[in-house]
């Protein structure tokens, strides 16, 4: 995946990929934000999260990940509709343009870009990656939590027998 952060009109490079990555017809994913805007300052550190997130898939360079100051807008010449709110999240893959309206959490966004990217990738879907490398992350963490729930019990029950 390729991930870009456009922030200010110095970010030519970035404008100039994310319009030739739209118009290649290659499966995209926006966030439009405003600064100032309240809603938009609780969604973007949850869609910058996604970075982290899908890291293992990084090397899929068919698909953009990516999130825009509004005030770009005007340089960006492949999204034809200018949002009338903010944030606004959108999917783009060749004429298609489907606005996101769910939950602003990264579990949510991971679930609309995994139910959006369904094409097949070298290797396997997009999809089965993501379960896999979600498969170790949660196999790690659930040791740990394994192991903390442990230690809990055993200071409980030292505390019911000494109590007594």
């Amino acid at each position: 995946m390729v991930f870009s952060h456009i922030h200010s009109s110095n970010d030519k490079e970035k404008i100039k990929d994310l319009n030739n990555h739209i118009k290649k017809g290659k499966p995209t994913f926006i966030l439009i934000y405003m600064d100032g805007c309240g809603p938009c300052n609780a969604t973007r550190p949850e869609w910058g999260k996604l970075e982290n997130v899908l890291s293992s898939l990084k090397k899929n360079e068919d698909t953009m990940i990516a999130d825009v100051d509004q005030d770009l807008l005007d340089h960006l010449d492949s999204i034809k509709e200018k949002p009338i709110g903010f944030p606004t999240m959108l999917y783009i893959q060749g004429d298609n343009v489907d606005n996101y309206d769910g939950g602003r959490t990264i579990t949510d966004f991971v679930k609309w870009i995994k139910e959006k990217n369904t094409k097949e990738q070298k290797g396997g879907s997009l999809i089965n990656k993501f379960k896999k490398s979600n498969k170790k992350s949660n196999k790690k963490s659930n040791k740990k939590s394994n192991k903390k729930s442990n230690k809990i019990r055993k200071k409980t029950l030292k505390r019911k027998i000494y109590k007594k």
